[in-house]
């Protein structure tokens, strides 16, 4: 059996993503080096933040980064994995798919900080990439991808990559701040479940359902449900 490598397409709304994502970490890297200024200290979430009235942190915390290989396969993950269930939900709904984790997580992290607290600061994406990979092992668990170019069956790719959350979880300098990406994550793949998996709507129990209809672009190449 042949394999044949695609490419997954860029939109917009990946690439905006992104281009936050890496340069707040450059910023940070560049400022630090300098002794200028941290992007970290300013955008990372703690209860002292809120304190301080820097209410934005709240929803800025996720792209703050200090690792490069973290970097990357976040920044993979979400053009990989990201990109092709943004094209299958719509841009609407994938906002709130992130709202979701990310907002669950800083509210997660917070109680955690408030009741065992003072806590080191919450940042970076791990919510929203750990509910990416289990959303996706539950959409394809059969679809085969490629890992460093053997082709692995979904379900085990995203069993490894769990895998490799898992150790990051286990040797994290504070694990109740993974726990606070965790209440994200889950949040995340509740809301999948009940939104997709279960036909309700986003807007409360008295909204009608509305049934999912296929939207293709002019090309052809691309398409969503809404």
């Amino acid at each position: 059996m042949s394999y044949r490598f695609v490419w997954p397409p860029a939109v917009q709304f990946i690439k905006i993503w992104l281009g936050i994502y890496i340069g707040f970490f450059l910023l940070n890297t560049v400022g630090q080096a300098v002794g200028l200024f941290s992007v970290f200290s300013a955008w990372s979430l703690s209860c002292g933040q809120l304190a301080n009235l820097k209410i934005w942190t709240l929803l800025t915390y996720w792209p703050v980064s200090l690792d490069l290989l973290e970097v990357l396969f976040n920044g993979l993950l979400f053009w990989f994995i990201g990109g092709e269930l943004l094209a299958l939900w719509g841009q609407k709904r994938f906002s709130y798919f992130l709202a979701v984790c990310i907002l669950g997580g800083g509210i997660g992290y917070l109680l955690l900080d408030f009741i065992f607290g003072p806590l080191p600061p919450l940042y970076g994406p791990h919510s929203v990439a750990t509910a990416l990979i289990l959303i996706y092992a539950f959409m394809y668990p059969d679809r085969e991808l490629f890992l460093l170019f053997f082709p692995v069956k979904g379900r085990y790719f995203c069993v490894i990559l769990l895998a490799m959350e898992a150790y990051r979880f286990l040797f994290a300098p504070s694990k109740l701040n993974y726990l606070g990406h965790l209440m994200g994550t889950a949040l995340g793949v509740l809301w999948w479940w009940f939104v997709f998996r279960r036909g309700s709507s986003v807007g409360g129990r008295n909204r009608k359902r509305k049934k999912l209809s296929l939207v293709k672009t002019g090309d052809d190449t691309t398409q969503y449900w809404q």
